[in-house]
């Protein structure tokens, strides 16, 4: 049985594939670029990131993390983050993983919150300000004793 779900695909570029699937069907809806990304993570909203190719820091886990949305992404996805499986983060790798990650959180309010909570705390203990701030002063107290 399939899951029966709004979706938003956001972000700039959507491929002709995504919007030739997209076409006739009223719950999914392609934005294109947006200005900002927050009006999409929040509420009930699940970040899904099947993210297979590129490198850096992903900026759009943060950003969801920092909402306190509850993500699923493949682990190249979240390379460069401090994840952790079923505590702040549900990686998947496969088509039928994401859809199990996605059908575990609708049906479970309780874990899609704790994921989301674990989110939220990963980005104030280790990538917020005040954490740039906190790992700053260490560094200034090492070099000063």
């Amino acid at each position: 049985s399939g899951i029966d779900l709004p979706l938003c695909l956001v972000g700039r570029d959507p491929t002709p594939a995504m919007q030739r699937a997209a076409e006739g069907d009223a719950a999914v809806t392609i934005t294109g670029a947006v200005e900002t990304i927050a009006p999409y993570l929040a509420g009930n909203s699940i970040a899904v990131l099947p993210i297979t190719i590129g490198g850096g820091t992903r900026l759009k886990i943060l950003e969801a993390f920092a909402a306190g949305c509850p993500v699923i992404s493949t682990g190249k996805g979240a390379e460069g983050i401090d994840v952790e499986h079923g505590k702040n983060v549900l990686l998947a790798e496969s088509d039928a993983d994401f859809v199990e990650a996605i059908r575990s959180l609708v049906n479970d309010p309780r874990t899609s919150a704790r994921i989301g909570q674990g989110g939220y705390e990963t980005v104030v203990q280790s990538y917020s300000w005040d954490a740039a701030a906190r790992a700053g002063n260490a560094t200034l107290d090492g070099l000063v004793t």
